[in-house]
């Protein structure tokens, strides 16, 4: 006589503990699918940012060369003009306001291109489009330099009706970028005012004598 083996316990969930399952599936799945999202966003923020430094030098090269040519010493040291050439604000202006075919027109072409694609990279790095640490360490200090070169320029553009907001984007992304640097090393940032605050007082001191004359 054959005996068939007993046949597994059998349980039996309550309403309770099938929706505590569930729930329980539901919260890991979405985890799950959050860390895949937040995974994918990172590698995407990179991409991003590759594809800008990739676009870097055939963007700025030729109007980088060119600048050079018109302007030597403007960006990098020759031994002809002793070291690089500042761009005053009387040189901003008569730039800005030249006329078709002139030297200073050229010029401002090549600096207008250069802003609008500093802008793309800075509205790209403001609404955290890219991965700003590859940009920091790659394009931080390039873009500092190029701010300082040509803030004249920004602000003769700036200080035209209807044009006080150029190129926002860009020095807002510097300015930050500037006051992280003065809280990291206060003490170099102290004696940074301090030269230029001696600076400006220097570069008044003619307009200073001459109204001491009259009093004279």
């Amino acid at each position: 006589m054959s005996h068939e083996p007993p046949l597994p316990p059998t349980y039996s969930l309550t309403d309770h503990q099938m929706y505590y399952l569930l729930a329980t599936a539901s919260v890991t799945g979405a985890m799950v699918a959050y860390r895949l999202l937040r995974s994918s966003r990172k590698y995407q923020k990179k991409c991003k940012a590759m594809e800008l430094l990739e676009k870097w030098n055939p963007s700025t090269c030729e109007h980088r060369k060119k600048i050079e040519q018109l302007k030597p010493g403007f960006i990098d040291y020759t031994t002809e003009t002793n070291g690089p050439v500042p761009l005053t604000y009387a040189d901003a202006f008569a730039i800005y306001t030249s006329k078709p075919r002139s030297k200073n027109f050229e010029l401002r072409f090549h600096f207008i291109e250069l802003l609008n694609h500093f802008e793309d990279i800075a509205v790209a790095y403001k609404y955290n489009i890219v991965d700003r640490k590859m940009i920091n360490e790659s394009l931080k200090a390039t873009l500092t330099d190029w701010h300082s070169v040509l803030m004249n320029f920004i602000t003769v553009v700036m200080s035209n009706k209807g044009k006080s907001d150029r190129w926002a984007p860009f020095t807002v992304m510097v300015t930050k970028w500037q006051k992280e640097k003065e809280k990291q090393d206060p003490d170099n940032a102290l004696g940074h005012n301090i030269s230029g605050t001696i600076g400006k007082l220097l570069s008044s001191l003619p307009k200073l004598l001459e109204i001491l004359k009259k009093w004279m």
